[in-house]
């Protein structure tokens, strides 16, 4: 595993993986399987090393279950450029259903890691994306302070442009009105 942390460092010796709940329990089963043992958290501090957790939320469920369904739809995850934003927009379609249980699988996806966090007794950076939105570059601040790397004398940017656009608004609206969901 010392491979995959040196490979997969930046330049300033951080290693950073993204593990999304649905996903947890195949990664350890995985490490587990090439012979480490012990607890979740032994098995990712075995294959890892000292581990920091950012715990990223979002407080709009609703506008995170339609941005997960028009990225399953258009397979367009971030928008880098027109081309993106054009395959976003027009390959996607409103699917109430979806809509609805995205919101439940983000709900139970929230739950097992205050769980799980609680069970291994982690304590983790929590950043929301809404702030993130608002202003990326102090939220990156935070990370890089909590995991110990001096931040940049430069601007940090932001490669992605945000997804949500009109249609997600209609699409809320609309779900909104044929569920009574509210937040």
């Amino acid at each position: 595993m010392n491979c995959v942390r040196e490979r997969g460092r930046t330049d300033n010796g951080v290693f950073a993986a993204r593990i999304m709940w649905g996903t947890m329990q195949e990664l350890t089963d995985d490490l587990r399987s090439i012979g480490m043992a012990g607890g979740d958290l032994d098995v990712l501090s075995e294959a890892f090393g000292p581990l920091k957790f950012v715990y990223l939320e979002r407080q709009d469920v609703l506008a995170q279950a339609i941005s997960r369904l028009r990225a399953e739809q258009t397979n367009v995850w971030h928008i880098k450029d027109t081309r993106d934003r054009k395959a976003a927009r027009n390959n996607a379609h409103y699917d109430r259903e979806a809509i609805r249980l995205y919101i439940d699988e983000s709900k139970e996806h929230a739950r097992e890691w205050h769980t799980w966090f609680t069970k291994n007794d982690v304590v983790p950076l929590r950043l929301r994306y809404e702030d993130l939105d608002i202003d990326g570059q102090a939220e990156a601040h935070r990370v890089l302070n909590y995991i110990g790397v001096e931040p940049p004398l430069s601007t940090i940017n932001a490669p992605d442009v945000r997804m949500a656009d009109r249609t997600s608004e209609e699409w809320a609206e609309r779900f909104r009105a044929e569920t009574q969901y509210a937040d």
